[in-house]
C-alpha cells in the first residue's frame, strides 16, 4: 500500500516537473507577441557646447512616429529577447539634419537636409555659407545656433533654440 502511493506520488511529481519545464522553456525560447515601439529623437541639446567634425552632423531631429514591430524570441534568441520584424514611418515623419561641411577663413558651409519616411536620399538639400565676422550667430530654417570656434577640421557650437 505504501509503495503505490509512494509511485503515484512520484508520478504526479515527475508529471508536475515536466510541465515547469516546458513552460519555462517556452518563455524562454519565444512566443508569437508583437510591441509597438513610438518615440521622438532629438541630437542635441539646448544650451549645452558641442563639437563636430567636418562632414558630421551637427543637429539630428526626427519628428513624427516610428513604429518598430517586434516579437518575442526568447532571451537564449536575443541580447533583449526581442527581434524586430519591421519598421514603419508615419506620413509626417521627417529627419533634419545640419552637417558640418568646413570653414575657409571666416567662412562656414553647412548643409541641410530634410529626409521623408526613412529614405536615405533627402526631400530637400541646401548648401549654405556664413561669414562669422559679421555674427557668430547662425540661423537654419527653425535652427539658431552660436558658433564658439570653427576651423577646417571641426566646429564647436551651443544650440540657442530649434
Amino acid at each position: 500500500m505504501i509503495t503505490t502511493r509512494f509511485k503515484n506520488f512520484y508520478r504526479i511529481n515527475t508529471w508536475l516537473w515536466l510541465v515547469l519545464i516546458g513552460t519555462f522553456a517556452a518563455l524562454i525560447s519565444g512566443c508569437a507577441s508583437t510591441a509597438f515601439e513610438r518615440k521622438s529623437y532629438r541630437l542635441y541639446e539646448i544650451g549645452k557646447e558641442a563639437t563636430a567634425k567636418v562632414g558630421t552632423p551637427m543637429l539630428v531631429r526626427e519628428e513624427g512616429t516610428i513604429e518598430k514591430r517586434r516579437r518575442w524570441v526568447g532571451i537564449l534568441n536575443s541580447p533583449n529577447g526581442w527581434e524586430t520584424i519591421g519598421t514603419e514611418y508615419s506620413d509626417d515623419y521627417k529627419r533634419k539634419k545640419l552637417i558640418y561641411l568646413g570653414s575657409s577663413g571666416s567662412t562656414i558651409n553647412v548643409a541641410y537636409r530634410v529626409y521623408r519616411a526613412g529614405s536615405t536620399v533627402p526631400e530637400q538639400q541646401e548648401s549654405l555659407t556664413f561669414d562669422l565676422s559679421e555674427s557668430n550667430t547662425i540661423t537654419v530654417k527653425n535652427f539658431k545656433l552660436k558658433v564658439l570656434k570653427a576651423d577646417g577640421d571641426s566646429i564647436s557650437y551651443i544650440v540657442i533654440s530649434d
